[in-house]
């Protein structure tokens, strides 16, 4: 497993996800009507305006693209950024979201400088969960520097860096 840059190529497996009930259901966000535009637009402004965000492709030895997982919402100053992940099925039970989670740490803590990460999930999403309690995320209340998420059936995680 390696994180790298997404990739053209990535947009017909990130669509797969995003039309797989299995994956999407849980995510809280309509991926069912994204397009193959869609996602090959995701990638280009990832690539040429990253901004506050980084996302990176989760690849196996073949360079077969398994999924996404994402820096969102960094916060230079605060040293902080919102965790995201989504794998397709083909992926999971495979140690692939597990193994990407530790590498994009490093990342974060050496390369970015942050020392936080958190992340918020549906009750509902108990595979999501295990991942996050396996990848030393602690549960915590919601935090107070985040205005913009509303929804009562959250859980709220964090992991210092």
């Amino acid at each position: 497993m390696v994180l790298r840059q997404l990739k053209k190529k990535d947009a017909e497996y990130m669509l797969e996800w995003m039309h797989d009930d299995n994956v999407y259901s849980c995510l809280g966000r309509d991926f069912g009507s994204m397009t193959i535009g869609d996602c090959q637009r995701f990638i280009e402004e990832s690539l040429q305006n990253p901004g506050n965000g980084r996302n990176f492709a989760i690849v196996d030895e073949n360079d077969e693209y398994m999924g996404t997982i994402s820096l969102k919402n960094i916060e230079w100053e605060e040293k902080r950024a919102e965790y995201a992940i989504a794998c397709r099925t083909k992926a999971m039970g495979k140690g692939f979201a597990l193994r990407a989670s530790e590498e994009l740490f490093q990342i974060a803590a050496r390369e970015l400088g942050l020392k936080l990460i958190y992340l918020y999930v549906r009750t509902s999403n108990v595979r999501a969960q295990k991942l996050y309690d396996k990848a030393g995320f602690e549960r915590i209340p919601k935090p107070s520097f985040v205005k913009d998420v509303t929804e009562a059936d959250l859980l709220w995680y964090q992991r210092s860096l």
